[in-house]
């Protein structure tokens, strides 16, 4: 008899285990708008590896798809906290956090608005990756749509600041603007390719409209391109074969960033805060877009100057 009572009080003491472990998990929602399914599926990848580390249950909504106000308005009641863009676009979901959601922790994040930092961080990245692809000696070229736009020039900044450190010797061969002559910029680009020695060429936008013109004339060209959105159409030229790769902001990066930021501020060990800018290098290999996996000193690196810029 005495046996069997010492193992109902073991199944005991672990019906309580689990039932304490289940009043104490947390269940959060992350809500994202990102409109490259690649770029999407990498965010979303991170937040849910996140998640499970830390014992957290995730509601992941596509803050852009139709029935996502009413999933988020069945979720409401079960929800310890939200992470959600600065500005979501679909307003049936936009008022229900609005309404609904004022007794739960918020925590905003904002893919679209860049500092001039993040932009000099992304164009260092991909300076960074053509040195460790290419070594420390070749020729580059810069296509923009203008010099008056300040976050491209700081991307520009960048770039060229990696590959004219003094151990390095590389070549600014031009510095192509097409905005207003469109023609102009491909009778440069050209004139520069006759030599047929390899030439880098950084893109300060992701989604030129010059690009589908350039690729006809792509012979010994490297193009990278800077576009923190990473949106669908500059997606598509990498997939293509178009843009070789391209620097943009690190949503792996983000997506975990936003569950361990909820998980700090439901332990009481933080307010919402601003997530840190990481850039990345997306490139294209066997037809899929792959993150490229920073060197660990190169991650290193990119931390301490960004420290050192705030």
């Amino acid at each position: 008899m005495q046996k069997y009572g010492v193992i109902f009080s073991i199944i005991t003491f672990l019906l309580c285990v689990q039932c304490r472990d289940s009043e104490q998990s947390k269940h959060v929602a992350v809500l994202y708008q990102i409109d490259a399914p690649e770029i999407a599926a990498g965010f979303l990848s991170s937040v849910s590896l996140a998640a499970d580390s830390l014992g957290i249950h995730v509601a992941k909504i596509d803050a852009e798809q139709a029935g996502a106000a009413a999933h988020l308005d069945t979720l409401v009641s079960h929800l310890d906290a939200i992470a959600a863009p600065a500005v979501i676009s679909n307003p049936g979901l936009a008022e229900i956090i609005k309404k609904k959601c004022k007794r739960l922790p918020l925590l905003r994040f904002d893919t679209d608005a860049k500092a001039s930092d993040d932009y000099y961080l992304t164009g260092h990245k991909a300076g960074r990756y053509i040195t460790n692809e290419f070594g420390t000696a070749g020729r580059f070229g810069i296509l923009t749509p203008s010099l008056d736009d300040a976050n491209a020039n700081e991307s520009i900044r960048g770039f060229r600041e990696e590959l004219l450190t003094i151990k390095k010797r590389w070549r600014q061969v031009n510095i192509i603007t097409y905005e207003e002559n469109p023609a102009g910029a491909l009778a440069q680009f050209k004139n520069m390719n006759r030599f047929g020695a390899r030439t880098i060429w950084f893109l300060t936008d992701g989604n030129c409209n010059i690009m589908p013109t350039l690729k006809n004339y792509k012979k010994n060209c490297y193009f990278i391109a800077a576009d923190l959105r990473a949106n669908k159409n500059s997606i598509k030229l990498l997939r293509e074969g178009v843009i070789d790769a391209m620097a943009t902001t690190d949503f792996k990066n983000l997506g975990e960033g936003l569950v361990y930021a909820l998980s700090g501020i439901l332990q009481e060990k933080g307010s919402a805060r601003v997530l840190p800018f990481k850039s990345t290098i997306l490139t294209s290999r066997d037809a899929a877009v792959q993150f490229e996996q920073d060197i660990q000193a190169n991650a290193k690196g990119d931390s301490e100057h960004h420290e050192n810029l705030e």
